[in-house]
């Protein structure tokens, strides 16, 4: 059966991500209509440890949820 939510464990311990299926569609629109271009790494990214410096982190939108503007 299907999840209304998607959870995403950061392999750090007992954190996790709920990402409702609304945001994950807001997300890739967003993407889409501000031409965030992607970013090629030779390094591997991993969830829970820090992106290299040389990328650049989007904010995410104020309106969204307040939940989430913790998020880059």
């Amino acid at each position: 059966m299907a999840q209304s939510t998607v959870a995403t464990t950061t392999g750090a311990g007992d954190a996790a991500v709920q990402i409702e299926p609304e945001y994950r569609t807001k997300t890739r629109t967003y993407v889409t209509e501000h031409k965030i271009r992607p970013v090629e790494m030779r390094e591997k990214i991993v969830v829970g440890q820090p992106v290299p410096r040389n990328v650049a982190l989007e904010a995410v939108p104020a309106d969204w949820s307040p939940s989430l503007t913790k998020y880059r």
